[in-house]
């Protein structure tokens, strides 16, 4: 029992660990794409209403993303709960 708790324990770091990491990864790459930067340089005040609406936009975009890509998380780590107590119950016999 020790043994399958360890390996329970390794398995739940390494699925943590990379649903993090491609969370980060993801995301970045989704708002970089998405046009992140906004040229605040030299412009007069209808291009400066645009800027803003543009930076409203992308902040409801990507908080929209981030969350996406959270609930992913979330529902890949409960299946992985769901995966390992049904493995390791079903062992029993």
């Amino acid at each position: 029992m020790l043994f399958q708790l360890r390996k329970l324990q390794s398995y739940l770091q390494k699925c943590l660990f990379y649903l993090l990491f491609n969370n980060i990864l993801f995301s970045n790459i989704l708002l970089f794409v998405n046009g992140t930067r906004i040229n605040t340089t030299n412009f007069n005040e209808f291009e400066g209403e645009q800027q803003a609406a543009k930076a409203q936009f992308l902040a409801s975009t990507g908080t929209a993303i981030l969350a996406g890509f959270g609930i992913i998380s979330v529902l890949a780590l409960m299946f992985g709960f769901v995966y390992i107590i049904v493995k390791l119950f079903s062992s029993r016999r």
